[in-house]
């Protein structure tokens, strides 16, 4: 009983501290290191959502907001991989988020035109 109770403070422990190692680490990384990083911390990252495109979870990156109107926003992509992709590289994942959200087509088409003009 003892020994259960160290090996899940350990995992506890190491969970809390690989987390935040992995968002001091995960800035400005390329493509393929931030996908592992992503695979890394999905399982314990329960209830956050994650990019996109590389699947770091919200928690250990920074998300960009596409604000397609005054007050509305959406995201989909970390600002990492948002920066790396042109308006027309990112049109798919938004058109994913939007299929996910079951959108009509008057959201979808001011989420496509600000996407369009790189917001």
């Amino acid at each position: 009983m003892e020994t259960t109770i160290i090996i899940i403070l350990l995992v506890v422990g190491f969970l809390i501290i690989g987390n935040i190692c992995l968002k001091k680490v995960c800035n400005s990384i390329g493509l393929q290191e931030r996908k592992v990083a992503g695979f890394i911390a999905a399982p314990f990252s329960s209830g956050y959502g994650s990019c996109g495109r590389c699947g770091r979870t919200w928690n250990i990156c920074k998300f960009h907001s596409t604000m397609y109107s005054e007050t509305d926003g959406c995201f989909t992509l970390c600002e990492d991989c948002w920066l790396d992709l042109s308006p027309d590289e990112r049109l798919p994942y938004y058109k994913n988020l939007m299929n996910e959200w079951n959108a009509d087509s008057a959201k979808r088409a001011s989420v496509y035109l600000a996407v369009s003009q790189g917001k």
